[in-house]
């Protein structure tokens, strides 16, 4: 009977254990529904900044584009300005030596 009464013991033991197993798995499971609604929100919201970077990508892209047109004859110019530089330079020291 000792046994017998030891063993009773030792189930109602493990039965409480697993309830108490039980509280703590639902309650993991609440805290994992939490998390869940929470990287949603968030998952929503790094969408909605995405977006936004693109738009602002999109619109960037569209009011600088035309620079490189614009860089273009601002680098001839530069260039025709650097040639005449040069060129006046020349003629100050060919008047200087007096070879015009």
């Amino acid at each position: 009977m000792d046994e017998l009464g030891q063993l009773q013991v030792q189930v109602s033991r493990l039965s409480s254990d697993v309830e108490y197993i039980k509280k703590d798995v639902a309650d993991l499971k609440v805290d994992l529904r939490r998390m869940n609604d929470r990287i949603g929100v968030l998952d929503d919201k790094i969408g909605a900044v995405d977006a936004r970077l693109y738009k602002m990508d999109k619109e960037l892209t569209e009011k600088f584009g035309g620079i490189n047109e614009k860089f273009g004859s601002v680098k001839l110019w530069f260039f025709g300005l650097c040639v005449t530089q040069a060129a006046s330079t020349l003629l100050v020291m060919a008047r200087g030596f007096k070879w015009l």
